[in-house]
């Protein structure tokens, strides 16, 4: 027999490339006995009085799963090196040999986010993923973000096989509604190893972005899914969920419709080891799968599917790190890419712009990267302060040279197809009191002060996390009262005190606020809210966009070093506040020993950011992986030395701690992970710079 045989029959699962006999059998099987059900049961009741019994079966289904790609096409360029679509494609292709019956599916946030969207502005992602041999996609916020009409262009050009689908959202007000919705259907329906799948989608539902997509509107998730889930329970075997919503969301989805097995999240660039379980009245469970973002992780389902019921037999990240080949196929046409990019733009690939001898990244309530970032946009326009988000920054640089297309990429938001352009910088005159206002109304959300995702420059921010934490200093609220700004308003209980130029701020005064696009953004939408809360009439765009701010800072400070960020002097807290970043590790080797592993001497520098003096008692740890830096499993840590005191610490004074002799062992092709804690801190408010790793050579 040939593959054709089966074909003909409707079984279109991988026995084309090649023929798994048992899972032929259990085709037929399955095929048989859902027939057997359109009779009404007479089968199971003949055989039943004939005291004869059907063997059980199983068909197996592999479902992988991406979320939040951002056309990151390339790995990172950090010493693990992460990600990469190269990568993605020889493992998907190795599971697809060993497993037919392979399904794989993204969870939105696929183009949008990195120099490789912009020709085209998303077409060329959608190739890319169409070789990488995707069956469905979701539509991500980010995949709307140059608007309806541009989603559908470009899936007209990319004419991609695989589905593209969103069912939460109203289009009657829209001129191409039949279009969009003829190639953006709510569902689609898979069939493999003849299991039939349905995929629901369910798009963003945040209000903040509705700009984006209108006139189309985003709906709510819930009934909508709960309606859907019940009509296709009667059509398919499997009903699968995939939502760009954040998980707390996903776990709402899954208690009111039961009738979902499980939903592959995205969105909030979680990565979950294991599936999160839901327990759901009168019914089965269900699951909720994520794998952080930036194709650092492959996601890997393999379920059995027997007698009407679907079971998790295994699961588990696939991380891709060097240990999985680059497909040179897949190689080639990002090369190809790249060769069109800088066909317009120049050599932003080769070029070299600086360097930075520091990790600029986004960790922490107070970021080196959101340090770095508000100093260039307030040098560049002379303003008094200059504030951004974590958020608004998609990325990060990294030691070493750094290239045009590395600063792109660490600061890409939102690219605009129609003008070429990402975000641009603003200058907002803002008068002290609608500054104060707004800072009470970021900070009046509870736990926002512990976040670390508001970035300064120019000016001291002073607070107590704990207050947003309803700790005895006193309850913060769970949302903020949104009300219109006043001259008599006070900072909320979280922050303490704002200055600017080392000066208190004043109600009455104008301060010159250096905006970049994101938080220029914001300003509208608070103004959407509240008329005229942040008056922006003698706003300035200057035109330049603030990954160009990025660059010439770059280069006007290359070699970056540590200490020109002033870390640690923005974002202060009441109480102490020790900590430290990965920079303030430190390894200075003296032999390689037999087994690989490095000996040599330690130290780490540990600063006291808070304004008050930090009591002795705490202790710093060196710490190494069980696991080395498989990141798929939860960490296994151990002490490679004994812990060293941390002695009473005065505000903004720091300390050297030194171990002389350590041995790091090797993790992977040459790099010896170490990690430094801080232990006995459990009173301290902020805890986000407790922890850092950094990799040795």
């Amino acid at each position: 027999m040939t593959p054709g045989f089966f074909t003909q029959f409707g079984y279109k699962s991988a026995i084309a490339r090649k023929t798994d006999w048992r899972s032929v059998i259990n085709w037929f099987r399955h095929k048989f006995m859902r027939k057997m059900k359109t009779l009404g049961g007479t089968l199971v009741w003949l055989t039943a009085a004939a005291g004869i019994s059907l063997p059980a079966y199983a068909v197996p289904i592999t479902i992988l799963h991406t979320n939040d790609l951002h056309s990151h096409f390339r790995a990172e360029k950090t010493d693990l090196g992460l990600g990469g679509v190269a990568r993605i494609k020889t493992a998907a292709d190795r599971v697809r040999a060993e497993a037919p019956n392979t399904l794989m599916v993204d969870g939105g946030d696929w183009s949008e986010g990195s120099i490789y969207f912009t020709p085209g502005g998303g077409t060329e992602t959608l190739r890319m993923m169409d070789h990488l041999g995707y069956d469905v996609a979701l539509v991500g916020n980010h995949d709307w973000f140059n608007g309806p009409d541009h989603l559908l262009d470009i899936l007209t050009q990319a004419a991609p096989r695989f589905a593209l689908i969103g069912s939460n959202i109203k289009t009657p007000r829209y001129a191409r509604e039949n279009e969009f919705r003829r190639k953006i259907p709510p569902y689609v329906i898979r069939e493999v190893g003849g299991v039939r799948i349905a995929f629901i989608g369910l798009m963003t539902y945040e209000f903040v972005y509705d700009h984006y997509l209108a006139p189309i509107q985003v709906t709510e998730p819930f009934l909508r899914t709960r309606e859907l889930a019940k009509q296709l329970r009667k059509r398919a075997d499997i009903v699968v969920a995939i939502s760009h919503n954040q998980t707390f969301t996903n776990k709402e989805i899954l208690k009111v419709a039961p009738e979902i097995d499980f939903i592959v999240g995205a969105h909030d660039h979680q990565k979950y080891f294991q599936p999160i379980q839901v327990e759901r009245s009168g019914a089965r469970p269900g699951w909720i799968v994520e794998t952080g973002c930036w194709g650092r992780y492959l996601g890997r389902m393999d379920l059995e599917f027997n007698d009407g019921v679907v079971k998790l037999a295994n699961y588990k990240l696939i991380q891709m790190d060097s240990r999985i080949p680059e497909d040179p196929e897949t190689l080639a046409r990002i090369e190809r890419l790249e060769g069109v990019i800088e066909a317009e733009r120049g050599p932003i690939f080769h070029d070299h712009v600086g360097e930075t001898h520091v990790d600029l990244n986004r960790q922490g309530l107070e970021s080196p990267m959101g340090d770095f970032a508000t100093d260039a946009y307030r040098r560049a326009t002379g303003a008094d302060l200059s504030i951004d988000h974590s958020n608004f920054i998609y990325g990060e640089l990294h030691r070493g040279p750094v290239s045009t297309a590395d600063v792109f990429n660490a600061n890409p938001g939102v690219y605009s197809f129609a003008t070429g352009k990402a975000w641009t910088l603003h200058v907002v005159p803002i008068q002290g009191n609608r500054l104060r206002w707004l800072l009470s109304l970021l900070y009046g959300f509870k736990k926002f002060g512990q976040v670390g995702s508001l970035n300064f420059s120019g000016s001291e921010l002073i607070l107590d996390p704990r207050a947003a934490m309803g700790t005895a200093s006193g309850p913060g609220p769970a949302t903020p009262i949104i009300t219109p700004p006043t001259d008599t308003m006070s900072l909320s209980k979280v922050v303490k005190s704002f200055k600017v130029d080392g000066k208190d701020l004043r109600d009455d005064a104008i301060y010159r606020l250096a905006a970049p696009g994101g938080v220029y953004e914001t300003l509208e939408f608070v103004n959407s809210l509240i008329p005229r809360a942040i008056p922006l009439r003698d706003a300035i765009d200057t035109g330049i966009e603030d990954w160009r701010i990025l660059k010439d800072e770059v280069a006007r400070q290359s070699p970056i070093e540590f200490d020109q960020l002033n870390f640690g002097q923005r974002i202060r807290t009441v109480q102490p506040d020790l900590g430290f970043t990965d920079d303030d590790l430190t390894f200075v080797p003296s032999r390689t020993l037999a087994d690989g592993s490095l000996e040599g001497a330690v130290s780490l520098r540990i600063r006291n950011s808070g304004i008050a003096l930090s009591p002795a008692g705490p202790q710093a740890q060196l710490l190494a992986n069980r696991f080395g830096t498989d990141y798929t499993r939860d960490r296994e840590d151990y002490e490679i030395a004994a812990a060293l005191p941390v002695p009473a610490l005065a505000p903004g004074e720091s300390t050297t701690l030194v171990w002389p002799s350590i041995r790091i062992p090797v993790a992977l092709q040459g790099l010896h992970p170490l990690t430094a804690r801080l232990v006995g801190v459990e009173a301290q408010a902020n805890v986000s710079n407790n922890e850092a790793t950094r990799y040795f050579k």
